[in-house]
Protein backbone atom coordinates (compact mmCIF):
# COMPACT_ATOMS: atom_id res chain seq x y z
CA UNK A 1 0.00 0.00 0.00
CA UNK A 2 1.35 3.41 -0.99
CA UNK A 3 1.56 6.38 1.40
CA UNK A 4 -0.41 8.59 -0.94
CA UNK A 5 0.17 10.83 -3.93
CA UNK A 6 3.59 12.55 -3.84
CA UNK A 7 3.80 16.29 -4.40
CA UNK A 8 4.70 17.29 -7.95
CA UNK A 9 7.08 20.27 -8.06
CA UNK A 10 8.00 22.15 -11.25
CA UNK A 11 11.19 24.18 -10.83
CA UNK A 12 11.38 25.39 -14.46
CA UNK A 13 9.67 28.76 -13.90
CA UNK A 14 9.25 31.47 -11.31
CA UNK A 15 7.98 30.38 -7.89
CA UNK A 16 4.27 31.14 -7.35
CA UNK A 17 3.23 34.22 -5.42
CA UNK A 18 1.18 33.80 -2.23
CA UNK A 19 -2.58 33.98 -2.76
CA UNK A 20 -3.35 36.46 -0.01
CA UNK A 21 -6.69 37.15 1.66
CA UNK A 22 -4.93 39.81 3.73
CA UNK A 23 -1.56 40.68 2.21
CA UNK A 24 1.35 39.47 4.28
CA UNK A 25 -0.85 37.82 6.91
CA UNK A 26 -3.59 35.40 5.80
CA UNK A 27 -3.00 33.19 2.77
CA UNK A 28 -5.45 30.83 1.09
CA UNK A 29 -5.07 27.22 2.13
CA UNK A 30 -3.40 28.01 5.46
CA UNK A 31 -4.31 27.64 9.12
CA UNK A 32 -3.57 30.52 11.50
CA UNK A 33 -3.97 30.39 15.29
CA UNK A 34 -4.65 33.69 17.03
CA UNK A 35 -4.24 33.40 20.79
CA UNK A 36 -5.05 35.84 23.59
CA UNK A 37 -6.07 35.84 27.22
CA UNK A 38 -9.83 35.90 27.95
CA UNK A 39 -11.44 39.28 27.15
CA UNK A 40 -8.31 40.53 25.38
CA UNK A 41 -10.27 41.47 22.25
CA UNK A 42 -9.59 38.62 19.82
CA UNK A 43 -13.24 38.19 18.77
CA UNK A 44 -13.55 41.93 18.19
CA UNK A 45 -10.39 42.03 16.09
CA UNK A 46 -11.68 39.10 14.02
CA UNK A 47 -15.01 40.86 13.51
CA UNK A 48 -13.11 43.86 12.14
CA UNK A 49 -11.23 41.56 9.77
CA UNK A 50 -14.49 39.97 8.58
CA UNK A 51 -16.09 43.34 7.80
CA UNK A 52 -12.96 44.64 6.03
CA UNK A 53 -12.75 41.50 3.87
CA UNK A 54 -16.45 41.58 3.01
CA UNK A 55 -16.30 45.24 2.01
CA UNK A 56 -12.95 44.98 0.24
CA UNK A 57 -11.31 47.52 2.53
CA UNK A 58 -7.77 47.42 4.00
CA UNK A 59 -7.30 45.74 7.37
CA UNK A 60 -4.59 47.12 9.63
CA UNK A 61 -3.16 48.93 6.63
CA UNK A 62 -3.00 45.78 4.48
CA UNK A 63 -5.10 45.20 1.31
CA UNK A 64 -7.75 42.46 1.46
CA UNK A 65 -8.71 40.21 -1.45
CA UNK A 66 -11.38 37.83 -0.13
CA UNK A 67 -15.08 38.62 0.07
CA UNK A 68 -16.95 35.64 1.50
CA UNK A 69 -16.58 34.94 5.23
CA UNK A 70 -17.74 31.85 7.14
CA UNK A 71 -17.78 32.50 10.88
CA UNK A 72 -18.49 29.75 13.44
CA UNK A 73 -18.94 31.23 16.91
CA UNK A 74 -19.94 29.19 19.94
CA UNK A 75 -19.13 31.85 22.53
CA UNK A 76 -20.56 35.32 21.95
CA UNK A 77 -24.05 36.71 22.59
CA UNK A 78 -26.26 37.63 19.57
CA UNK A 79 -26.67 41.23 20.77
CA UNK A 80 -22.90 41.68 21.05
CA UNK A 81 -22.28 40.16 17.62
CA UNK A 82 -24.82 42.49 16.01
CA UNK A 83 -23.38 45.55 17.76
CA UNK A 84 -19.82 44.72 16.76
CA UNK A 85 -20.62 44.13 13.11
CA UNK A 86 -22.95 47.12 12.76
CA UNK A 87 -20.56 49.39 14.66
CA UNK A 88 -17.76 48.33 12.32
CA UNK A 89 -19.86 49.43 9.34
CA UNK A 90 -21.68 46.26 8.29
CA UNK A 91 -24.94 46.97 6.39
CA UNK A 92 -27.72 44.78 5.01
CA UNK A 93 -26.21 44.87 1.52
CA UNK A 94 -23.18 43.01 2.92
CA UNK A 95 -25.12 40.08 4.36
CA UNK A 96 -24.73 37.83 1.34
CA UNK A 97 -20.98 37.67 1.92
CA UNK A 98 -21.22 36.65 5.58
CA UNK A 99 -22.45 33.29 6.79
CA UNK A 100 -22.41 33.44 10.59
CA UNK A 101 -23.28 30.42 12.74
CA UNK A 102 -23.79 31.41 16.36
CA UNK A 103 -24.07 28.94 19.25
CA UNK A 104 -25.10 26.07 16.98
CA UNK A 105 -23.11 23.56 19.04
CA UNK A 106 -20.53 22.87 16.32
CA UNK A 107 -17.91 20.39 17.59
CA UNK A 108 -15.51 19.46 14.80
CA UNK A 109 -14.23 15.92 15.41
CA UNK A 110 -17.43 14.80 17.12
CA UNK A 111 -20.32 13.03 15.38
CA UNK A 112 -21.12 14.41 11.90
CA UNK A 113 -19.74 17.92 12.51
CA UNK A 114 -16.59 17.58 10.39
CA UNK A 115 -18.63 16.52 7.36
CA UNK A 116 -21.22 19.23 8.03
CA UNK A 117 -18.55 21.94 8.11
CA UNK A 118 -16.89 20.51 5.01
CA UNK A 119 -20.23 20.54 3.19
CA UNK A 120 -20.75 24.17 4.23
CA UNK A 121 -17.33 25.10 2.85
CA UNK A 122 -17.95 23.21 -0.41
CA UNK A 123 -21.33 24.90 -0.90
CA UNK A 124 -20.52 28.45 0.23
CA UNK A 125 -16.87 28.60 -0.95
CA UNK A 126 -15.67 31.10 1.69
CA UNK A 127 -12.40 32.98 1.28
CA UNK A 128 -11.96 33.35 5.04
CA UNK A 129 -13.18 31.10 7.85
CA UNK A 130 -13.07 31.85 11.59
CA UNK A 131 -13.53 29.35 14.43
CA UNK A 132 -14.31 31.10 17.72
CA UNK A 133 -12.84 29.42 19.78
CA UNK A 134 -10.79 26.19 19.81
CA UNK A 135 -12.20 25.26 23.20
CA UNK A 136 -15.83 25.52 22.11
CA UNK A 137 -15.77 24.46 18.43
CA UNK A 138 -13.33 21.52 18.50
CA UNK A 139 -13.91 18.10 20.09
CA UNK A 140 -10.57 17.82 21.86
CA UNK A 141 -10.80 15.95 25.16
CA UNK A 142 -7.45 17.19 26.40
CA UNK A 143 -5.97 20.36 24.99
CA UNK A 144 -2.72 19.35 26.68
CA UNK A 145 -2.30 16.14 24.67
CA UNK A 146 0.05 16.77 21.74
CA UNK A 147 -1.12 13.66 19.85
CA UNK A 148 -4.78 14.61 20.13
CA UNK A 149 -4.19 18.27 19.30
CA UNK A 150 -1.93 17.33 16.39
CA UNK A 151 -4.63 15.06 14.96
CA UNK A 152 -7.24 17.82 15.28
CA UNK A 153 -4.99 20.36 13.58
CA UNK A 154 -4.58 17.82 10.78
CA UNK A 155 -8.35 17.75 10.31
CA UNK A 156 -8.46 21.53 10.14
CA UNK A 157 -5.62 21.66 7.61
CA UNK A 158 -7.63 19.21 5.52
CA UNK A 159 -10.52 21.70 5.48
CA UNK A 160 -8.08 24.38 4.30
CA UNK A 161 -7.32 22.36 1.16
CA UNK A 162 -10.41 23.92 -0.42
CA UNK A 163 -8.47 27.20 -0.55
CA UNK A 164 -10.01 28.85 2.50
CA UNK A 165 -7.81 30.85 4.85
CA UNK A 166 -8.76 29.53 8.30
CA UNK A 167 -8.29 31.42 11.55
CA UNK A 168 -8.63 29.54 14.84
CA UNK A 169 -9.06 31.63 17.98
CA UNK A 170 -7.49 30.15 21.10
CA UNK A 171 -6.87 31.16 24.69
CA UNK A 172 -3.71 32.16 26.49
CA UNK A 173 -3.10 32.04 30.20
CA UNK A 174 -4.43 35.17 31.82
CA UNK A 175 -1.80 37.53 33.19
CA UNK A 176 -2.07 40.94 34.78
CA UNK A 177 0.66 42.60 32.71
CA UNK A 178 2.84 42.26 29.62
CA UNK A 179 5.90 41.74 31.81
CA UNK A 180 4.27 38.80 33.59
CA UNK A 181 3.27 37.01 30.41
CA UNK A 182 6.51 35.59 29.06
CA UNK A 183 6.86 34.52 25.44
CA UNK A 184 3.68 34.39 23.40
CA UNK A 185 4.22 30.79 22.26
CA UNK A 186 4.65 29.57 25.82
CA UNK A 187 1.64 31.60 26.98
CA UNK A 188 -0.81 29.65 24.77
CA UNK A 189 -2.97 27.22 26.71
CA UNK A 190 -2.35 23.51 26.29
CA UNK A 191 -0.18 21.41 24.03
CA UNK A 192 2.62 22.84 21.93
CA UNK A 193 0.99 21.40 18.79
CA UNK A 194 -1.56 24.25 18.77
CA UNK A 195 1.36 26.36 17.59
CA UNK A 196 3.50 23.63 16.06
CA UNK A 197 0.87 22.44 13.56
CA UNK A 198 -0.30 25.95 12.59
CA UNK A 199 1.07 27.69 9.51
CA UNK A 200 1.09 30.89 11.51
CA UNK A 201 0.62 32.02 15.09
CA UNK A 202 -0.50 35.53 16.05
CA UNK A 203 -0.94 36.77 19.58
CA UNK A 204 -2.98 39.62 21.08
CA UNK A 205 -2.00 41.22 24.36
CA UNK A 206 -3.90 43.80 26.38
CA UNK A 207 -2.00 47.04 27.08
CA UNK A 208 -3.27 48.92 30.11
CA UNK A 209 -6.83 49.72 31.19
CA UNK A 210 -9.72 50.96 29.06
CA UNK A 211 -9.55 54.73 28.61
CA UNK A 212 -12.84 56.67 28.63
CA UNK A 213 -13.37 60.28 27.54
CA UNK A 214 -16.61 62.26 27.74
CA UNK A 215 -17.80 63.97 24.56
CA UNK A 216 -19.45 67.38 24.15
CA UNK A 217 -22.78 65.80 23.12
CA UNK A 218 -23.02 63.81 26.36
CA UNK A 219 -21.71 60.63 24.80
CA UNK A 220 -18.36 58.99 25.39
CA UNK A 221 -15.38 57.53 23.58
CA UNK A 222 -13.52 54.47 24.82
CA UNK A 223 -10.07 53.26 23.80
CA UNK A 224 -8.86 49.73 24.50
CA UNK A 225 -5.17 49.24 23.72
CA UNK A 226 -3.56 45.97 22.62
CA UNK A 227 -0.47 44.61 20.87
CA UNK A 228 -0.51 42.20 17.93
CA UNK A 229 2.56 39.95 17.87
CA UNK A 230 3.66 37.35 15.30
CA UNK A 231 5.53 34.57 17.18
CA UNK A 232 5.39 32.27 14.13
CA UNK A 233 5.20 33.08 10.44
CA UNK A 234 6.26 30.78 7.57
CA UNK A 235 7.74 33.76 5.68
CA UNK A 236 9.77 34.89 8.68
CA UNK A 237 7.82 38.08 9.44
CA UNK A 238 7.94 38.60 13.22
CA UNK A 239 6.85 42.24 13.28
CA UNK A 240 4.39 43.51 15.89
CA UNK A 241 1.75 46.25 15.90
CA UNK A 242 0.30 48.44 18.62
CA UNK A 243 -3.47 48.55 18.14
CA UNK A 244 -6.52 50.02 19.80
CA UNK A 245 -10.25 49.36 19.70
CA UNK A 246 -11.95 52.77 19.65
CA UNK A 247 -15.69 52.89 20.30
CA UNK A 248 -18.15 55.79 20.45
CA UNK A 249 -21.30 55.72 22.59
CA UNK A 250 -24.39 57.94 22.74
CA UNK A 251 -25.52 59.71 25.96
CA UNK A 252 -27.50 56.59 26.95
CA UNK A 253 -24.40 54.42 26.66
CA UNK A 254 -25.49 52.67 23.48
CA UNK A 255 -22.64 51.95 21.04
CA UNK A 256 -22.69 53.95 17.80
CA UNK A 257 -19.43 53.36 15.99
CA UNK A 258 -16.28 51.33 16.54
CA UNK A 259 -13.02 50.59 14.75
CA UNK A 260 -9.64 48.93 15.19
CA UNK A 261 -6.77 51.33 14.56
CA UNK A 262 -2.98 51.19 14.43
CA UNK A 263 -1.33 53.43 16.98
Amino acid sequence: MRIGKPLYLDFSGEPPNPDWIVEGLFERGTLTVIAAAPSAGKSFVMASLAVAAIQGKPWLGRPTHGRRVLYIDNENHPRIVRWRLQGLGMVNEDRGNLRYFLREGVRIGEGPWLEKVKAEIDEYRPDLMVLDTATSTLAVKSGNDNSEVGAMMGLLRGLCESGVAMVLLHHERKTSSENGRGQAGAAMLGAGQWQGQADQHLSLLKRGDVEKRDMADGGSRKRYRMKLEVPKNRDGDDSSLDLAIVSEHDPDGKPIKTRVVIE
